[in-house]
């Protein structure tokens, strides 16, 4: 049987994916693991960033421009200022996929 303590980390780590923030460095690689879609090649990310709409698709374009142009520029905030936790050399092409969905909702007004 698995600890209570032990089952009291996991739901933790699990409940700190919804502000992707934490000081536990055993958190910070689950973190990172949820995050590392941002690290992928354009193509692959503009997949996933299609995804996420098709999962909001209940929200309308504009609120959602607004909300996923929210998240977007925390996580460019966190990757310009801070890169201690994530995946060690891809930090630039995941600035750069953020910056370029940030634009791409900016200047289209049809999402996806």
């Amino acid at each position: 049987q698995i600890p209570d303590s032990q089952i009291s980390k996991v739901a933790d780590f699990i409940l700190c994916t919804k502000t992707h923030q934490s000081d536990d460095p055993d958190a910070q690689i689950l973190l990172d693991a949820d995050l590392a879609i941002l690290n992928a090649e354009p193509t692959q990310y503009w997949n996933y960033a299609r995804s996420i709409r098709r999962e909001y698709a209940w929200v309308s374009d504009i609120a959602y421009r607004a909300g996923r142009q929210q998240v977007l520029e925390k996580f460019l905030d966190r990757w310009e200022r801070q890169t201690l936790y994530f995946l060690p050399g891809l930090e630039q092409r995941a600035g750069a996929n953020l910056r370029s969905e940030l634009r791409y909702l900016q200047e289209n007004q049809e999402i996806f």
